[in-house]
């Protein structure tokens, strides 16, 4: 998320300058600006990762749970551990699949794409603010340097 409070435009000015001063002077149109800022921002950059994390969940969101496998010892005499010294004795194997009510992958599935789609939009509004703000300072700048 943005910074938000007085320093916020203290940052984004910061950050345009250091911009500016790190293009050449026939590239410094505000197009060229904006795209810096949108390459350089960390903020986009998390947003980005976000995209993926939510893309990556969404792909096993609509699966079955993992299987379960269990391994049981019955009855062991624990001074030898031999399955023959008592009549009861014995090893159990056993393999467990849990079973989702109907319809719930599916609605699992449909949440995790409602929130792929949410993270894609709040990067497309961070970006819109991002470039709001630097069109902002731009002009700011330009007017001090006329004034």
């Amino acid at each position: 998320m943005i910074a938000k409070g007085p320093f916020r435009s203290l940052w984004v000015a910061v950050f345009c300058v250091g911009v500016a001063v790190g293009c050449r002077a026939d590239d410094r149109t505000l197009d060229s600006l904006i795209a810096a800022a949108m390459d350089h921002s960390p903020i986009l950059s998390a947003a980005q990762y976000r995209i993926e994390a939510a893309e990556f969940q969404s792909r096993s969101a609509g699966s079955l749970p993992d299987p379960k496998v269990s391994l049981a010892a019955l009855n062991l005499p624990t001074s030898s551990l031999s399955l023959d010294e008592t009549p009861m004795s014995g090893i159990a194997v056993g393999i467990s699949q849990s079973i989702p009510w109907p319809g719930e992958l599916s609605a699992r599935s449909d949440l995790a794409g409602l929130k792929t789609a949410h993270q894609v939009e709040t990067a497309r509004a961070l970006r819109i603010r991002l470039a709001r703000q630097v069109r902002s300072h731009y002009y700011d700048l330009a007017y001090w340097q006329e004034a």
